[in-house]
């Protein structure tokens, strides 16, 4: 259960973050709006970006960014599923 809820979060979070590049990547790389759509990704997820400069950001590097944390979050994903079947294994039946 605990998995599931883990598991759901990360699912929620990871979609988020999707809609919210999605969004930026459809907006002009120079319009008012791209602005405050990056200026609201690192209010949600600082760090994010890291040293880039949000205004300058480009689609390809938004692109990268993205896939790196999909990745990542596969990966958390993957590590709840083997904590879920580790404690599941040592729980007494």
């Amino acid at each position: 259960m605990l998995l599931a809820g883990y598991s759901s979060e990360i699912i929620k979070e990871k979609n988020n973050l999707a809609a919210m590049v999605e969004a930026i990547l459809r907006t002009n790389e120079c319009k008012q709006m791209r602005t405050e759509l990056i200026k609201r990704l690192n209010e949600q997820y600082p760090g994010l970006l890291g040293f880039l400069e949000g205004e300058k950001i480009s689609n390809k590097e938004l692109k990268l960014i993205l896939a790196d944390v999909n990745l990542q979050h596969g990966e958390k994903i993957k590590l709840a599923a083997l904590q879920a079947g580790s404690e599941a294994s040592t729980m007494p039946r």
